[in-house]
């Protein structure tokens, strides 16, 4: 019995899966037949046989044979992924149980009469009974049918989790098979005198059935998984599946289809008509969409769809992604986040955005290289405008300490012979004082806040002159080759950070070529279109420039040097050989010219730095001023000197006086105009910028109602932005820039005052 027992159960469950295998139309027509069997076996041969399980519990052939047609319907149900079906077959169970009740009575009123038709005398009330037995098993069969497939339609309705709605509907199922073995006994109770033992029996029997078949069922969800996929995604209409006319329900079935289209087609114009990369996996990452932007990142929606997302990206690069479209799934929540991904032949950084949708995720990819590269841009300007700051807000006071340094051991050489050993002293601290200026002159150029001195300027003169230098400075083992545009066009350029910006560059490139090689120094007149321009990753307008090339053969830089090449600090020498200033310089020169530098470089090739400055028209420079000469004889006319600070004030009146002038000291903008006043003829005011009252223009204003013949020289410590808000730094307006020799402020005088007399 057992043996027999097990075949059955075994057949039984194996039945849901060979309906899985087969195409609709023949699948439709064997499951009704086979449901219609099932029902007939059932109701007649159903209490024939049993299995036992204690003394007093036992599971019918009915309960085997009732759970299996549970089993089968419901996994059917999702099989043809619609609960439409149903209706067919509460009509089944209606057609079998009405054909079984008529034929039960048809054999009950031939039982009644003895002879012929009855020759054993079998007992009718077994007919009588089964018809009973029909009736209410009928009604209960499509009231639990019906209570199961709303269990499933609600929980599938209110989860997306595959595996949960699996345990789920096996746990519903199991509900509802043990509901049925309680109810079933208790309604039949008046027909029975071991009513007890049948609810227990019928409780027990239909648990351990259930949970047989439960198993199987879970097997089954987890092999046809997109069966279950695709069934969940369906619309819940169960009501209306059961209750509405066929002619209405056809009607409302096609209008949600055709609403589905309109919505699939609307999604698909919208997801083709963004420029970002969009696309929809399934629970198992293989792609179900991939629209046109996508495209152009170098995968062709027919080379993607059906695939896995590590079958279209290489392994490592797909594995993080991976990871992140995992756990958006696991969580159900939206995520975002960022990833370097190969593209077009390069890595680009993209902007990942993904939405759980149904079982799996659309995926919204936002190319932000650009903004990136921009964000970059952005903190190297932050961080140079800190710097700068930084450099302006101490500019001032170390000037003011500078100038005093160098004009005192400057004054103090004047007074001793050339092998004084005091003199050897003082031209020490002038060294060290003008290499200070330096740095602070360094500092302000990469920082983009230094003075300029600007003048029309040929770069080839300042190449030339410069030259017997550069071979000074980088050895006899390397090689010089100049290469000079003759019709190359001046500048407007200080000659000053021009040249500063050649040395760096020579030393630079003479510490690239340890072993040796050639530099070569070339100019070239250039027009830069915007093409070349945008593609180079600048800002320049296109235009004429005049450029400076300095190369060498060295051993090059990679990427990431190339990257972080003009950061201040940033050095690939040894500790103590560089500070990292060099280039910044540079760099901090070239934008404050309004130029551009542009960097070739690869290891084991060598570097290219090319230096674009804005041309000037030849007629421009052929009216621009003639330099002041050097001549330092000594003069004669009345200064008055306006300056707050006590030690640069006293040692410039020093200077002076030891030049000739007459210096007329004031210590403020008060005395200042007193004096002014007071005096005859002056021909030169020579103030601070900056002073606590009014600032030098405003006192120049004054001054000059009082003397109209007097011109004026500025002099500051300050950077170029606090003098240029002041309102000095104009075209003609003379200005003298802290620090700076007793010798370069007496030609500067000189200069002033016979512009004014010319």
């Amino acid at each position: 019995m057992l043996f027999a027992f097990l075949i059955q159960l075994i057949l039984l469950s194996c039945m849901p899966f060979y309906f899985a295998t087969q195409n609709k139309r023949i699948r439709s027509t064997s499951f009704f037949c086979y449901l219609s069997v099932l029902l007939v076996l059932a109701n007649y041969f159903g209490a024939i046989y049993s299995f036992p399980i204690t003394q007093n519990i036992a599971i019918s052939g009915g309960t085997l044979l009732y759970c299996a047609f549970m089993m089968t319907t419901v996994l059917f149900v999702i099989i043809e992924k619609e609960v439409g079906i149903i209706r067919g077959i509460i009509r089944t169970v209606i057609s079998v149980n009405m054909f079984v009740f008529v034929l039960s009575m048809t054999v009950s009123a031939v039982l009644r009469n003895p002879g012929i038709l009855n020759p054993f005398d079998t007992s009718a009330s077994v007919f009588n009974a089964s018809l009973i037995v029909t009736s209410v098993g009928g009604v209960l069969t499509i009231a639990e049918l019906v209570s199961l497939i709303f269990l499933f339609e609600k929980i599938k309705s209110r989860i997306r989790n595959i595996t949960l709605v699996s345990i789920l509907y096996i746990a519903a199922f199991i509900l509802i098979l043990c509901l049925d073995g309680l109810i079933f006994p208790l309604i039949l109770i008046p027909f029975s005198s071991h009513w007890v033992s049948d609810v227990a029996g019928g409780v027990a029997g239909n648990f351990i059935m259930a949970a047989g078949y439960g198993t199987l069922m879970l097997l089954f969800l987890a092999i046809y998984r997109k069966q279950l996929v695709e069934y969940i995604g369906q619309p819940m209409m169960l009501r209306e599946l059961i209750t509405a006319p066929r002619g209405k329900l056809i009607a409302e079935i096609e209008r949600r289809n055709k609403s589905l289209v309109l919505s699939d087609q609307k999604f698909r114009n919208l997801a083709e008509s963004i420029d970002d990369v969009f696309f929809s996996m399934d629970e198992d990452l293989r792609c179900t969409y991939w629209n046109k932007a996508a495209e152009r990142y170098g995968h062709q929606s027919e080379e993607v769809i059906g695939k896995l997302i590590f079958e279209v990206f290489p392994e490592p690069e797909a594995a993080p992604l991976i990871g992140f479209y995992q756990q958006i799934m696991k969580s159900g929540k939206p995520g975002q986040s960022e990833f370097v991904i190969p593209a077009i032949g390069q890595y680009r950084n993209f902007e990942v955005s993904a939405y759980p949708f149904g079982t799996g995720l659309s995926v919204l990819v936002k190319d932000v290289t650009e903004r990136k590269a921009m964000e970059s841009q952005l903190l190297q300007s932050q961080r140079m405008e800190s710097i700068g700051r930084l450099a302006g807000s101490v500019a001032h006071d170390f000037n003011n300490l500078l100038v005093p340094i160098t004009a005192n051991a400057e004054l103090g050489m004047m007074h001793l012979a050339i092998d004084d050993k005091v003199h050897v002293y003082l031209k020490r601290i002038g060294e060290a004082a003008d290499r200070a200026a330096g740095l602070t002159r360094q500092i302000l150029a990469f920082s983009r806040k230094q003075v300029l001195e600007v003048q029309v300027l040929d770069l080839n003169t300042v190449v030339r002159e410069y030259e017997p230098m550069i071979r000074r400075l980088i050895g006899e083992d390397i090689k010089i080759e100049t290469i000079l545009d003759t019709r190359l066009a001046p500048v407007s350029a200080d000659r000053g950070q021009i040249e500063q910006v050649l040395l760096n560059l020579v030393v630079n490139a003479r510490d690239a070529m340890s072993s040796g090689g050639t530099l070569t120094l070339r100019t070239a007149n250039v027009v830069l279109n915007r093409p070349y321009t945008e593609q180079n990753g600048e800002r320049q307008p296109a235009g004429s420039y005049s450029m400076l090339v300095v190369s060498d053969t060295g051993h090059g830089m990679d990427s990431d040097i190339r990257e972080n090449l003009f950061e201040p600090f940033f050095t690939t020498k040894a500790n103590g050989k560089g500070t990292g200033l060099g280039l910044a310089t540079v760099f901090g020169i070239v934008k404050q010219h309004e130029g551009s530098i542009w960097v070739y470089s690869e290891p084991g090739v060598g570097s290219s730095f090319k230096l674009y400055l804005h041309q000037l028209d030849r007629s421009m420079a052929m009216s621009a001023k003639p330099l002041p000469s050097d001549n330092l004889e000594p003069g004669t006319e009345t200064i008055l000197l306006v300056e707050d600070g006590t030690m640069v004030r006293n040692i410039l009146r020093e200077g002076l006086e030891a030049y000739g002038y007459k210096v007329l000291e004031a210590q403020d903008v008060a005395d200042g105009v007193r004096l002014a006043a007071e005096n005859g003829k002056i021909d030169l005011l020579l103030t601070d910028v900056i002073m606590p009252e009014m600032n030098g223009r405003e006192l120049y204003e004054k001054v000059v109602v009082l003397q109209p013949s007097i011109s004026v020289l500025f002099i500051s410590g300050y950077t170029d932005d606090v003098i240029v808000d002041q309102g000095i730094l104009e075209e003609g307006v003379n200005f003298l820039h802290k620090p700076f020799s007793i010798a370069k402020l007496v030609q500067k005088v000189k200069s002033c005052i016979s512009l004014e007399a010319a």
